[in-house]
């Protein structure tokens, strides 16, 4: 908000060219974006904290889906230098919320490209666990530090930033699992890079 608030106050203590103002629009428009992201995340929380939330599962192809996320963060991972892959067994499936499986996975992908260098790599790794499945995004890069991680474990508060900018992401990914029955596991060495496991029990 101070954001939008410091552009638009800038672009109108003077005068501005056309291309200017555009370029003050422009940017103007990319904070709100963010704000609404975040503000769909945090309503998103306060429904499934309410119980006003729940999972439409389906059968899906887990190797299908992994495959297809891989390929539309492709183009992303490429500009950035980083290598992108998906693995998975054929024939996994798994009774869950397609909807929500997707994000779940997209907010560890877009993290694990934010917090990793070029050269680097990402991958992202579907298992069969005990009747259900278990997904895992890993990254070579920048890690989180102890302290950060005991935050993120014990689940003091919404985070924030904390984590590397992992926190808020987090939380919708916990939430995600949580209404399938699952959970959230986090590894993660400073320096060399994160892996975070979601688990979604069969029904």
């Amino acid at each position: 908000v101070n954001n939008l608030r410091n552009e638009a106050e800038v672009t109108l203590a003077g005068e501005r060219t056309s291309g200017e103002y555009r370029e003050a629009l422009a940017s103007c428009l990319e904070e709100a974006q963010k704000l609404k992201r975040i503000v769909d995340h945090l309503l998103f929380l306060a429904r499934a904290e309410a119980r006003e939330a729940r999972a439409e599962r389906e059968e899906i192809r887990v190797k299908e889906e992994l495959e297809a996320l891989a390929d539309y963060y492709g183009p992303k991972a490429r500009e950035h230098g980083i290598g992108l892959v998906a693995a998975c067994p054929d024939g996994l499936r798994v009774s869950a919320d397609r909807t929500l499986l997707q994000r779940a996975v997209s907010n560890l992908v877009e993290n694990s490209l934010k917090h990793t260098p070029a050269g680097g790599n990402v991958r992202i790794e579907g298992a069969e666990r005990d009747g259900g499945i278990e997904v895992r995004v890993s990254d070579t890069g920048c890690g989180i530090s102890a302290e950060r991680l005991g935050r993120l474990l014990n689940r003091e508060g919404p985070a924030g930033s904390d984590g590397g900018g992992l926190g808020l992401g987090l939380a919708i990914v916990r939430a995600i699992a949580s209404l399938h029955g699952g959970g959230v596991e986090i590894a993660s060495t400073e320096g060399k890079g994160t892996t975070v496991t979601v688990r979604i029990p069969a029904p």
